[in-house]
């Protein structure tokens, strides 16, 4: 799962931080995904958020319309 599609589930469920949205992801998991693709979706989304926090341009409390911004 890429990262902007995360933050849109995140947005339709009311939440405002990036934290909340890949933990809301990673909660519901198995409800989103097919079991035989579920690691390598979240795994995707993993690597996206770490590439962004190690380079410094994220963390947990990043509001989602920043996170949007950067992602474009």
């Amino acid at each position: 799962m890429k990262l902007k599609q995360c933050i849109d589930i995140a947005e339709d469920c009311g939440l405002n931080t990036l934290g909340d949205a890949v933990l809301n992801v990673d909660i519901h998991a198995m409800s989103i995904f097919d079991y035989r693709k579920l690691s390598g979706e979240l795994m995707e989304l993993y690597r996206e958020y770490n590439d962004l926090y190690k380079s410094g341009l994220i963390d947990k409390d990043t509001s989602l319309e920043d996170a949007k911004l950067l992602i474009k």
